[in-house]
């Protein structure tokens, strides 16, 4: 199956990719969020390989010897979730986020 062809249009620009932005809420939180630019859900190759859904599965898995466990078992996050963030026609957002604990946010760089 072909992937569909989009418009020339892309989500984000060079100046957009990359960055980090830090927020002082106004009430105590934690969180660390991770966003990826992919191709939309609905190209139809992604639609019979489910690529979000095993990524998903992958990242929020509690097993030992997951991501989860291990970030739980360093005692960095007191809850993590993954899936997609946004769904547009030309792309979509791959989303990755954490509710850290206090060691969390200090050592979020690790």
């Amino acid at each position: 199956t072909e992937h569909l062809t989009y418009a020339p249009n892309v989500a984000f620009g060079p100046n957009e990719l990359g960055l980090i932005r830090e927020v002082i809420p106004l009430v105590e939180s934690r969180s660390l969020k991770i966003l990826s630019a992919v191709p939309p859900s609905d190209d139809p190759v992604l639609a019979e390989s489910k690529p979000f859904r095993v990524l998903s599965h992958l990242v929020g898995h509690e097993s030992p010897g997951s991501l989860h466990h291990l970030l739980m078992e360093e005692g960095w996050v007191s809850s993590l979730s993954s899936g997609t963030g946004v769904a547009a026609s030309d792309f979509s957002l791959t989303s990755l986020g954490m509710s850290l604990t206090p060691k969390g946010m200090r050592e979020r760089d690790q």
